[in-house]
């Protein structure tokens, strides 16, 4: 018995067709999704689950900074600056703040969410991911009892804000 199984895409443009063979191709079983969900709202869905379980205080402060930087077009450098405001002695500590988000986003989207520039000494974001980050944390950094201390480029905020995915997050375990 031979079974012959014919999937045709249409589309206006050449892109298009692309695109939905993407979203065809990388649809998984179980998960229901839209039929109509664009490249962009499927890498914001992605990205917005990922800062949801990203649960280190200095990776979320980290994330948020460079976040901060990608939407100027910058790379956060790796410096003696940045060790002393997030506490490390060596390379081995900052692995671990951009090893968590990382291994989330390959595991949610299948890609880094944190890169090395060597060029420029230090890590950078995708814009696109940087401006989906600063609208997911708008005041930025981790704002639980403990962490006093928020990225260096933001205002400290006069109220603690309602709503936001950071104020959903429960206490560290483990």
């Amino acid at each position: 018995m031979t079974v012959r199984v014919q999937v045709v895409f249409e589309g206006e443009t050449m892109e298009g067709v692309v695109a939905a063979v993407r979203r065809w191709l990388d649809a998984q079983p179980g998960e229901p999704r839209s039929a109509t969900e664009t490249e962009e709202t499927r890498r914001e869905r992605e990205l917005r689950q990922v800062l949801g379980a990203i649960r280190g205080p200095d990776s979320r402060r980290l994330v948020r900074e460079l976040a901060e930087a990608a939407v100027r077009g910058d790379a956060v450098l790796l410096n003696d600056e940045l060790k002393a405001r997030y506490g490390w002695s060596t390379g081995t500590a900052l692995a671990g703040t951009v090893s968590g988000p990382n291994k989330l986003m390959r595991r949610i989207a299948h890609r880094d969410l944190i890169v090395r520039d060597a060029a420029m000494g230090g890590y950078r974001m995708d814009p696109l991911d940087g401006y989906v980050v600063l609208a997911a944390w708008p005041l930025g950094g981790d704002r639980r009892p403990g962490n006093p201390d928020p990225p260096r480029t933001m205002p400290a905020p006069k109220a603690k804000p309602l709503g936001t995915p950071l104020d959903q997050v429960g206490p560290r375990r483990g």
